[in-house]
C-alpha cells in the first residue's frame, strides 16, 4: 500500500504539519503562520493520492478538511488510524498514547522512547507514528502467518534423511568436531576408522545434529543411518541391511542415489589407470557420473562388451589388493550389475541379491548373477560392509551413524554382542567414521558391561550435547518462527511467557512448551495443565537413579510433569510419515519383521498376560513366534522369500497347521514382494488359507504401515522421544487400531 504518515497541529485550522513517506523519510515539514493556502496547495498532490496514516486519524482528517474548506476547497482524504489499529491488535493494553505504545512495543527514535516533553511537534510525533504503524503491520503479518502455520508443530527428527528447520548456532562447535573427525579419517595414511560417541539427554538434538551433518556432507560423503538392532544373533546383518537402505536414498537435488555416487567415483578411479580403452578413460575423466550414461545404449552389444571389460578390471583390482574372497567378489559383481543396469526392476533385484536373499533362478538369470551358497549372515554382512569401506577409499570416508541405542538398555546379551560387533566393524571396515548416539546415563550402563578394548575403541572421542543456555534457545524459537514469516515477539507479547517456556530441561521440551503457548494464543486452545508427580512416579524415578548410579549427574528430575502431549495427533503423524515412506525401496526381510514383533511383544509383557515360544524343529520354517494367551495360542510367521525357499518353508509350516489343532496360524508376506507364481507354492498357500485355523495374509500398504507405525511408537517411547506412560500409549493404539491383527491378538 502506498501511504504517507502525517501529524498535524492546530485546533480549528492547521498550524503545523509533518509528512513522512512509506520509507520513513521526512518529505515535508512546515509551520503554517500566514501561509495556510500555500502549505495546503503544496501538500495537496500528496494527501489526495495516498492513504494517510495518523495517530487518532479522525482528528487529523477533520483538521485538514476544515483547513481546505477555509480556502474554498473540498478534498477527499483516505485515512488509516494507528490508534485504532493498535487497539485492535493489542486489546489488553491499558492505554494507546504514543508514549505508552512506544514502551510497550519497544519503539525507539534516535535511540530513545517517546518523550512527552517533546510531543506535539509534528515531525517528532510523525516519526513515532511511522515506527508504530510499521510495527503494527509486522504484527498483523505475523498473526496472519501464524494462522497458516505453527513453527513449533514439529519438534522431533526421526531420521537424518528428513528435512526440518535447523539453527546453525546450536551445537556449532560439536558439529565442527564431527567434521574434523571425518577429515582425520581421510588424512590418515592407513584410513583407519574412527568412532564418535555423541552423548545427550533425550530431546537435546542428537538426531537433529545428524540431520545437519548429513546435509553438510551429502555432496561428498555417504551417510548411513542405523536404528537400534533387536536380535543379538543378527546385529551385523541388521547393520548391513540398514546401510543398504541408506545407500539407495537419493541425494538431495540429484537424480542419483548415495550408492550410485559411491560406485561411479570408486569404479572410475579404479578403471582409469587400468583401462586400455582411451575413449572410456576420457569419458570418465570428464565426469565419473558418465559411467551411467555414456557406455552404450541399453541392451546393446557395445554396452555389454564395455561392461564385460569393466567387470574384468574391477575383479582383477580386487584380487590384486585383497585376494580371492568368493563372497566379496560376488558382491562386487552385483555392484557392477547395479551400475550397469538402467532398468529399475533389475536394479531392485540386484539390491535384493546384495541383501543376501536367495532369488528364483529366473530372477538370477535376468540379472546375470549366481545363487548364493550357504552363507553365515553375520560373516556375509561384515564382508559386504568391509567391501563398501574398501571402495570408499576412492571416494570419501563413510559415515555410519547408530541411533536409538538407548532402547537396548537392560538387554545384557544384546548389549554384549553389540559391543563385540561394533569392535569388528571398526577393526575390519576401513575409511569410516562410526557415530553412536546415546544418553549419558545409558553410556555409563553400557560402559560397565563392555570390556576395556571396546570402551577404548568406542569412547575415545566423546561429544557432549549439553542443554544450550536460555539466550540461545530464545534465538532458536525466534528463528523458527521467522522462517515462517512470524516475528515471535508479536505473538508472545508478554515477557513472562518466555520465562515459562525456557524453564524446561531439554530443547524438545522447550519447543513443546512454545507449541502450547502458540496454540493457546493463536488458536485459543487451553494451555495444558501441570501436575505434581505421583508417588509411584517418584519411586520409579528413584529406582532409575539407583540403577544408573554411574550416570547420576546426567539424570535431572523435573519439578513438574507437563501434560502437553497429544498422543492421537502424534500417532497420526507417525502413521503419515510411514505412509509417505512406503513406496521407497526398502530391504524387506523375514528376520527383521520377526525382530520388530518380538521387540513390541517384549515391551508389552507387563501389560498383557502371554508367553512366547517357537516350534522346535530341524526343518526350515518361516521366521515365526508362538504367542500363548489365556485363551488362545497363535503361531505368527513372516515369509518374504521366493522360489524353493518359499516352498520348503510353507510346506513345513503347513505340517504344523495340520498336526497342531490347538494353535491358530498366521503367515504374512509383504505385498511389495514378487508375486508367487509356482504351482506348488500356490497350492500350499491355498491349503493354509482353507484350514479353519490357518491364514495366509498379504501385508498390503495399510497393514504394513500400521505395523511399522506401532513399532516406531514403541521405539520412540523406549528411547524417551515421547513423554507418556506405556499404558496410555497402548490404550491409544488399541483404540485407534482395534481392528489390526496384532491388537486383536493381544486383546484375546
Amino acid at each position: 500500500m502506498d501511504f504517507v504518515v502525517i501529524d498535524t497541529e492546530g485546533k480549528e485550522l492547521l498550524t503545523e504539519i509533518a509528512i513522512i513517506d512509506s520509507n520513513g523519510k521526512l518529505i515535508y515539514e512546515a509551520f503554517v503562520g500566514d501561509n495556510l493556502e500555500a502549505v495546503l496547495t503544496s501538500i495537496e498532490p500528496i494527501v489526495t493520492t495516498h492513504w494517510i496514516v495518523a495517530h487518532s486519524a479522525t482528528h487529523d482528517k477533520k483538521l485538514l478538511t476544515q483547513s481546505y474548506a477555509s480556502i474554498g476547497k473540498n478534498v477527499a482524504l483516505k485515512t488509516h488510524c494507528s490508534y485504532q489499529k493498535a487497539k485492535t491488535l493489542r486489546p489488553r493494553f491499558e492505554a494507546y498514547s504514543l508514549e505508552v505504545l512506544s514502551k510497550k512495543l519497544m519503539l525507539l527514535h534516535n535511540g530513545a522512547f517517546f518523550d512527552p516533553n517533546l510531543a506535539h511537534r509534528a515531525s517528532y510525533d510523525a516519526h513515532f507514528t511511522y515506527l508504530l504503524y510499521q510495527k503494527l503491520l509486522q504484527i498483523e503479518t505475523s498473526l496472519a502467518n501464524a494462522q497458516k502455520t505453527n513453527p513449533f508443530s514439529s519438534t522431533k527428527v526421526d531420521s537424518p534423511f528428513q528435512d526440518h528447520f535447523d539453527f546453525d548456532a546450536l551445537y556449532d562447535s560439536e558439529f565442527r568436531h564431527l567434521l574434523s573427525l571425518v577429515q582425520e579419517v581421510k588424512n590418515d595414511p592407513n584410513h583407519q576408522s574412527k568412532t564418535a560417541l555423541v552423548l545427550g539427554e533425550a530431546g537435546n538434538g542428537k538426531t537433529h545434529l545428524m540431520m545437519r551433518f548429513l546435509k553438510h556432507v551429502s555432496s561428498l560423503n555417504r551417510f548411513l543411518f542405523i536404528p537400534k538392532p533387536n536380535d543379538s544373533k543378527r546385529i551385523l546383518f541388521h547393520t548391513y541391511t540398514k546401510i543398504l537402505e541408506s545407500f539407495i536414498q537419493t541425494i538431495s537435488d540429484s537424480a542419483y542415489t548415495q550408492l550410485e555416487y559411491l560406485l561411479a567415483k570408486s569404479f572410475a578411479d579404479i578403471i582409469i589407470p587400468r583401462s586400455q580403452n582411451a575413449k572410456a578413460v576420457e569419458v570418465l575423466k570428464a565426469d565419473h557420473l558418465n559411467i551411467y550414461e555414456r557406455f552404450g545404449k541399453e541392451e546393446s552389444d557395445n554396452r555389454r562388451r564395455i561392461w564385460n571389460s569393466i567387470e574384468k578390471l574391477m575383479i582383477g583390482w580386487y584380487q590384486e589388493q585383497y585376494g580371492n574372497d568368493l563372497v566379496a567378489i560376488n558382491l562386487l559383481k552385483a555392484l557392477i550389475k547395479y551400475t550397469y543396469y538402467k532398468d529399475a526392476t533389475k536394479k531392485g533385484h540386484v539390491i535384493d541379491y546384495l541383501s543376501g536373499r536367495d532369488l528364483e533362478e529366473e530372477t538370477l538369470h535376468s540379472i546375470d548373477l549366481e545363487a548364493w551358497k550357504e552363507i553365515d549372515s553375520e560373516e556375509f554382512s561384515l564382508t559386504a560392509i568391509k567391501l563398501f569401506g574398501q571402495l570408499s577409499l576412492f571416494d570419501e570416508p563413510l559415515i555410519i551413524s547408530f541411533d536409538q541405542l538407548e532402547a537396548m538398555s537392560h538387554d545384557e546379551p544384546l548389549l554384549l554382542e553389540f559391543g563385540q560387533k561394533i569392535k569388528e566393524l571398526i577393526t575390519y571396515t576401513p575409511n569410516a567414521l562410526i557415530i553412536l548416539n546415546l544418553f549419558p546415563n545409558r553410556w555409563s550402563e553400557y560402559e560397565a558391561l563392555f570390556d576395556g578394548s571396546i570402551i577404548d575403541l568406542i569412547g575415545k572421542n566423546k561429544i557432549h550435547l549439553k542443554r544450550p543456555d536460555n539466550a540461545l534457545l530464545k534465538k532458536l524459537l525466534q528463528s523458527r518462527a521467522l522462517a515462517c514469516g512470524i516475528a515471535l515477539d508479536d505473538i508472545f507479547e508478554e515477557r513472562l511467557i518466555y520465562g515459562d517456556i525456557l524453564n524446561h530441561s531439554s530443547i524438545r521440551r522447550v519447543l513443546n512448551r512454545a507449541n502450547d503457548y502458540f496454540k493457546h494464543i493463536v488458536y485459543a486452545i487451553d494451555l495444558p495443565q501441570k501436575i505434581e508427580p505421583t508417588l509411584q512416579e517418584r519411586v520409579d524415578e528413584l529406582l532409575e537413579r539407583i540403577k544408573h548410579l554411574e550416570g547420576l549427574m546426567g539424570i535431572k528430575r523435573q519439578p513438574t510433569i507437563v501434560l502437553n502431549f497429544n498422543i492421537e495427533s502424534y500417532i497420526d503423524k507417525v502413521y503419515q510419515q510411514k505412509y509417505t515412506e512406503y513406496d521407497k525401496k526398502t530391504i524387506i526381510d523375514d528376520s527383521h519383521d520377526l525382530d520388530r514383533l518380538k521387540y513390541m511383544l517384549s515391551t508389552l509383557e507387563g501389560l498383557y498376560h502371554f508367553e512366547l515360544d517357537f516350534f522346535k524343529t530341524k526343518k526350515p520354517m518361516p521366521q515365526h513366534i508362538i504367542i500363548k494367551t489365556a485363551k488362545y495360542q497363535y503361531a505368527v510367521g513372516f515369509l518374504h522369500l521366493e522360489g524353493r525357499l518359499f516352498v520348503n518353508r510353507i510346506k513345513n509350516f503347513n505340517h504344523f497347521v495340520a498336526t497342531q489343532p490347538d494353535y491358530y496360524f498366521r503367515l504374512f508376506r509383504d505385498d511389495r514382494e514378487s508375486k508367487i507364481r509356482g504351482k506348488v507354492s500356490n497350492e500350499e498357500i491355498e491349503k493354509l488359507k482353507n484350514h479353519k485355523k490357518g491364514d495366509f495374509i498379504v501385508m498390503n500398504k495399510e497393514n504394513r504401515v500400521t505395523f511399522e507405525t506401532l513399532y516406531q511408537l514403541i521405539t520412540d517411547l523406549k528411547s524417551k522421544d515421547i513423554e507418556i506412560r506405556l499404558e496410555d500409549l497402548i490404550d491409544a493404539i488399541m483404540s485407534k487400531y482395534s481392528d489390526f491383527w496384532l491388537c486383536k491378538l493381544l486383546k484375546s
